[in-house]
């Protein structure tokens, strides 16, 4: 007579002792891989912010002189258009540079301001022109006025309304805001 058969589960009386502790070996590097990773990521986010942060109060500042500046707002007095025009290059190295630490909808919507402001591209080795009505700009700087400024003016009329200039500087100041996590209104 054959021995009897034995069953198919049989090597589970040899493995169980060690199957147990490798399982929970397993699980317990998974998990703390997984808390590493969070925690790196935690920690990447953290200083992102911290980056954004730096760059929101660089920025804010010299947008709102572009934005008194065309607007004849606030300060607007203190911002001779070549200041301006200097504005606006500082804050195109700054998004150049740091753009890619935000999200491509507030780069096109930092864009879109710009644009609004100042015709670019307008030739090799020629400043971008400010899209502003020079003549209101003449009457509000009345005797102060410098003839050498209107070079620095488009020539046609071609300018947005003080209402499109602060909707779009409101539109790009809640955007980045948004972007270092601020709540928007």
């Amino acid at each position: 007579m054959p021995p009897p058969a034995t069953p198919p589960w049989w090597w589970t009386g040899l493995f169980a002792p060690l199957l147990a502790p490798l399982l929970t070996g397993a699980f317990g590097v998974l998990a703390t891989y997984a808390a590493v990773r969070f925690d790196m990521r935690k920690t990447a986010n953290a200083e992102l912010t911290r980056r954004r942060l730096a760059i929101y109060d660089e920025v804010a500042p010299k947008l709102n002189d572009l934005l008194c500046f065309f607007c004849l707002i606030g300060g607007w007095r203190d911002i001779a258009p070549t200041l301006a025009l200097q504005r606006k290059r500082e804050l195109d190295r700054i998004v150049h540079v740091w753009g890619p630490l935000f999200s491509p909808q507030t780069v096109r919507t930092y864009q879109s301001f710009i644009h609004g402001c100042f015709r670019t591209h307008t030739g090799p080795g020629r400043n971008a022109e400010l899209r502003a009505d020079i003549s209101r700009h003449r009457l509000g700087w009345g005797a102060e006025w410098q003839p050498g400024w209107a070079e620095h003016y488009i020539s046609d009329a071609a300018f947005l309304p003080a209402a499109t200039v602060t909707e779009n500087y409101r539109r790009l100041i809640r955007q980045l805001a948004a972007e270092i996590g601020a709540p928007t209104r």
